[in-house]
């Protein structure tokens, strides 16, 4: 998910179902539920769908790969009111036209859980080196863990 630019719109839609619940996806793309059940199955989109979908697949990757942001934080991210955009949420800023906004929004926001996310680091990369020691072999979750929010703990 989110690893490579997509080579179709259909294929950018399919990740964006992957990130969010139909009801969110719905919201963030401005169309009623049973619609976004419809596009499910087509192969391409009308205008300006199609560049709302590639802005939120785009913004999408920068947090989930570029900053490393889990997909709970990066859904919530999407549908939430920001003060930094006049109380709007990004998915509605999207939708103006104003992509670029955004990206600058995503890159500049705090990683919401950075206390939390030392923490998680820091408890996999201990469980890591515990367990790497043993004859349980290594635990692949704690290396997920330390891939995802770094090796240093703090």
């Amino acid at each position: 998910m989110f690893r490579t630019k997509p080579s179709t719109i259909s294929q950018e839609f399919a990740e964006l179902q992957s990130l969010f619940s139909t009801n969110d996806l719905a919201y963030v793309l401005q169309r009623r539920p049973e619609t976004i059940s419809r596009l499910k199955a087509r192969e391409s989109f009308p205008q300006p769908l199609e560049r709302w979908i590639d802005d939120i697949w785009f913004v999408a990757w920068i947090a989930l790969r570029e900053l490393r942001r889990p997909p709970d934080e990066t859904r919530f991210f999407f549908i939430s009111r920001h003060p930094e955009l006049e109380g709007r949420t990004p998915a509605e800023v999207i939708r103006e036209g104003e992509v670029d906004r955004v990206v600058e929004l995503v890159r500049s926001v705090p990683d919401g859980g950075s206390d939390d996310r030392a923490e998680r680091r820091l408890g996999a990369r201990r469980r890591f080196l515990e367990r790497s020691q043993t004859s349980e072999g290594i635990d692949l979750d704690a290396l997920e863990e330390i891939h995802r929010t770094g090796w240093s703990g703090g």
